[in-house]
């Protein structure tokens, strides 16, 4: 069944094709074409009942990926339910930024942080105005280039990258102007950042596309322009995936646009006492690569593939060899993926570019290819946008310009239609939402970032 706020979407042009004519017109040795395959789903789905998520200290949501791991899920959130989210009205939105929001929105200590293609990165009040439109609390001064990061917000900085070549560090609650300059600044990578930092201890690791990881101190370096505590050997193309660490490693995914082949690479966090450190171990599916970035979750890697429309799934600690197979991937979705994917109560969730969110049974199947448990009906358009998964609702933006929350158990008979669609933004949803006390936040090509509550609740 059509769903009204859905609109025929216009044709548009992805965020790996849009960052392909950037590099065209700033340095015209970076073109490249990614080639991709489409692959027929086999969709297959069981039901399972609502689990209650324990509830931790806190409302934030203040990476990407929520955390380290980049599970995607926010288990402290216990006020939008399956059972209200339908309820969810607009609650206020920025005006105009200056450039289309890539970027993902964070949420820490009560301030909503996000960044534009503009150049800037901007920081709301979480709770509204009071107006159907909000003026940032503050916003930094323009970076050297376009923003398409995700901020990272702990211990009172806030992390984002920029197309530029630099991570940049602001302080979390502004400097007392409307404008801010950062802190510190990295000293240039050898290409533009558009991955997503994340923090872990005491580092702040992020990738750039001249093929490498960055490790920082997450407090600078005493100056202004910081270097970095280390760097990977130049692997792949490390484009639009983010870090992830759990367990003393830090994951990542490339892809190799040139080639359309990209890898799976895992480094020790700390580093490996050089200047450069290779990887502990990688993993080269044929033809595929990752612009997906990884979860981790119970010793296992998660991540979407580029052109074969799969997810995998890896032994976090390797398997002993320099290259590893994964312990099983799912049945091809209909398109590529490049949408990270979300764990939450023993499933895996991620979106593809054929319209549909999917749900996996993180535990595989025990084959070594498996079938979703469920998936939805068809949005509007691709999806790009990664889930989230709060309190058993799973949130997911579409390029038809809307956002989607669908049932975290599936609805028994797939595939499932959602729970809520918001209103049609002014354009594409490429951003991730988040779900914080009771919000939900996400950014759209149409220049603002949206948030959304219950009527009546203030975040």
């Amino acid at each position: 069944m059509a769903n009204p706020n859905i609109q025929q979407p216009q044709k548009r042009y992805s965020r790996r094709i849009v960052v392909l004519f950037i590099g065209l017109a700033c340095v015209v040795v970076l073109a490249s074409v990614a080639i991709f395959t489409p692959i027929i789903p086999t969709i297959a789905s069981t039901f399972r009942p609502h689990t209650s998520p324990a509830i931790v200290p806190t409302g934030d949501a203040p990476m990407f990926g929520f955390n380290a791991q980049n599970t995607r899920n926010n288990p402290a959130e216990h006020i939008l339910t399956y059972t209200n989210v339908s309820h969810l009205v607009p609650d206020w939105t920025s005006p105009a930024t200056g450039g289309s929001i890539f970027s993902s929105p964070v949420v820490a200590n009560g301030v909503v942080y996000v960044g534009s293609f503009d150049g800037k990165l901007y920081a709301f009040n979480a709770a509204s105005c009071g107006k159907p439109i909000c003026q940032p609390l503050w916003t930094s001064t323009p970076t050297g280039d376009r923003i398409f990061s995700t901020p990272a917000v702990v211990n009172g900085v806030v992390y984002i990258g920029s197309f530029d070549h630099k991570l940049y560090a602001f302080n979390a609650g502004g400097c007392g102007n409307t404008t801010c300059s950062p802190t510190w600044v990295s000293t240039p990578t050898g290409g533009p950042i558009d991955t997503s930092p994340v923090v872990s201890g005491s580092i702040v690791y992020i990738g750039s596309r001249d093929h490498k990881l960055y490790a920082f101190n997450a407090s600078g370096c005493g100056n202004t322009s910081c270097a970095p505590l280390w760097s990977s050997i130049a692997e792949g193309n490390v484009s639009f995936s983010s870090p992830a660490v759990s367990g003393g490693i830090v994951y990542v995914g490339s892809a190799d646009q040139l080639t359309g082949v990209g890898q799976l690479l895992a480094y020790k966090a700390n580093g490996c006492d050089k200047a450069t450190c290779s990887p502990l171990w990688t993993a080269s599916p044929p033809q595929d690569d990752f612009s997906s970035s990884p979860s981790v979750v119970n010793g296992v890697v998660y991540i979407g593939g580029d052109n074969s429309g799969q997810l995998y799934a890896y032994n976090a600690t390797g398997c002993g060899k320099p290259s590893c197979s994964p312990l099983w991937t799912s049945t091809p979705t209909d398109s590529l993926i490049e949408s990270s994917p979300a764990v939450a109560e023993g499933v895996v969730y991620i979106g593809s570019w054929d319209h549909r969110l999917y749900a996996f049974n993180a535990a595989g199947c025990g084959n070594s290819t498996c079938p979703p448990l469920w998936s939805s009906i068809r949005t509007g358009s691709i999806i790009e946008s990664s889930p989230t998964v709060a309190n058993s609702v799973v949130y997911i933006g579409s390029d038809d310009g809307s956002l989607y929350a669908f049932d975290a158990v599936g609805c028994g008979n797939p595939p499932c239609s959602p729970l809520w669609v918001s209103p049609v933004t002014g354009d594409a949803i490429y951003s991730s939402p988040v779900v914080a006390q009771g919000a939900v936040y996400v950014g759209s090509l149409d220049h603002k970032l949206y948030a959304f509550h219950l009527p009546g609740m203030i975040p």
